[in-house]
Formats: C-alpha cells, sequence, structure tokens
C-alpha cells in the first residue's frame, strides 16, 4: 500500500477484505480493465481506490493530472449494479468522458441545464433512469448547479436509492467546495445534501490540487464522517528543471 498517506493508514485498516473474495474481484477488474479500458495494469493508487469504494467506504483520492482519477470511478461503475453519479464542474470535461465512455460501450449521459441538452434529451435521460428492471445507465454526470436546483433530479435520485440502484456518488474537482481552495464554487456548497440524503451511499471525491486543510474542509463539507483518504505523490520523475543564467 506504499503510496497511502500517513494519515489514511489508520482508516484504511478498518476495509476489510475476505481472501478469496479480493483474489476473485481483482481477477475479474483486471480482465475489466484490459478488455473493456484496453489497459495493462493499474497504477499507483487506482485499485486501493476502486477495492475501497466497492467495499462501500468513503474515499478522498488525491492524484496529479494525468494519474488516471476518472478510472477509480468508471471501473466501479462497471462492474457494479446501480448508476454512479458523478458531479463535475466542466461541462466541456463531461462531454469528453462522454465521449470515451460510448466509445468503449458504457451507458452513460449528463444531466446539466436544459439549454444545453434540450428539455427533450434530458426526459430520455430521466426515461432511462426509471427503466426496469435496471436502469440504462452505468454512469449519470450532473453539474454543481443542477443538484442545487433541482427538485426533478432529487426526486430521481431518492427513486434510484428507493431501488437500490444509487451504486455511489463521486464529487470531481472537490477542492471546490472548499472555500480555502482556489477554484472555490458556490454551489459545490449545495452537494452536502447528496451525503445526508443518502447516508450509505459511498462517496469519492477527487482532486489533483489540495492542501492537508482543503483535503480537511472538504471532509467536513460533505459530511463523510469515516473517509479513507489516499495520496499519490506528485514528484514526476521524468520532468527535469534546469535553471540558467538569462
Amino acid at each position: 500500500m506504499a503510496g497511502i498517506s500517513r494519515f489514511s493508514s489508520f482508516a484504511l485498516s478498518a476495509i476489510k477484505f475476505a481472501p478469496s473474495t479480493l483474489h476473485s474481484r481483482a481477477v475479474d477488474l483486471r480482465s475489466e480493465l484490459k478488455n473493456t479500458f484496453n489497459a495493462r495494469d493499474f497504477r499507483g493508487m487506482q485499485l486501493a481506490t476502486i477495492n475501497c469504494t466497492l467495499s462501500g467506504n468513503d474515499c478522498l483520492v488525491l492524484m496529479p493530472t494525468g494519474g488516471g482519477k476518472s478510472l477509480c470511478y468508471q471501473l466501479p461503475a462497471l462492474v457494479a449494479d446501480g448508476v454512479t453519479v458523478v458531479v463535475s464542474p466542466l461541462v466541456s470535461l463531461i462531454q469528453d468522458q462522454l465521449h470515451h465512455l460510448g466509445e468503449m460501450g458504457i451507458p452513460a449521459a449528463v444531466l446539466g441545464s436544459a439549454e444545453t441538452e434540450g428539455a427533450a434529451q434530458q426526459n430520455e435521460t430521466y426515461d432511462r433512469l426509471y427503466r426496469q428492471p435496471a436502469p440504462d445507465l452505468k454512469l449519470l454526470y450532473l453539474t454543481p448547479e443542477k443538484v442545487a436546483r433541482s427538485g426533478k433530479l432529487m426526486s430521481a435520485l431518492e427513486r434510484l436509492h428507493g431501488r437500490g440502484m444509487l451504486a455511489r456518488i463521486v464529487i470531481d474537482e472537490v477542492h471546490c467546495i472548499s472555500s480555502w481552495g482556489h477554484d472555490f464554487r458556490k454551489d459545490y456548497k449545495a452537494l452536502r445534501i447528496l451525503k445526508n440524503q443518502f447516508p450509505s451511499v459511498p462517496v469519492i471525491g477527487l482532486t489533483a490540487t489540495a492542501t492537508k486543510r482543503v483535503q480537511d474542509d472538504c471532509v467536513r463539507q460533505l459530511g463523510l464522517r469515516r473517509c479513507v483518504r489516499f495520496f499519490q505523490s506528485f514528484n514526476r520523475v521524468n520532468i527535469m528543471y534546469d535553471v540558467v543564467p538569462k
């Protein structure tokens, strides 16, 4: 477990796996990693984070840009029942991820503003969430503004949860919830309602930039009482700096 920060080691010890279950799960995950995501092996803290969320734990994940944060929730979404809800502040990033997920054959959709998607497309997404016996989506992307202002969305999430189909909640760029963070977004404050409303649903917060102070604030703002923290080194051994006189 090298790479886990020292302040998360105690919390990580609370995660229990039966050896046979862990071995079987690891085989399944590596198979999906290779066959669906076309990757040869996990990087850094990916596997540890995936096992953590699949075990129902809340997680806070710090990985450098390009470290593979999205796999930490996309792979669990693929192998677990139900819908993984992803809150992201950037519509362009959401659209890019939807494009890649579509290429891999993973059903995903976004609920943002009616102006960007149109009412007909939003109604179709709600229909896919309500489909029986299981939703026709594995990932549902939301903007923080949608969570803060849409009663219809919260009603849909409550229906999913009532059916046992709300798998996990992901907060991307989680540092935006902290007033100590450099990208503070007011609507991120409303995301606390998700843990209040669905306390048994595991939450993952991901960011590439958060001091210890911001991390603590994120955990407090989201109401994560037993949160396992993962920290991957930001040291890039392949990057060198030369300073020369001008």
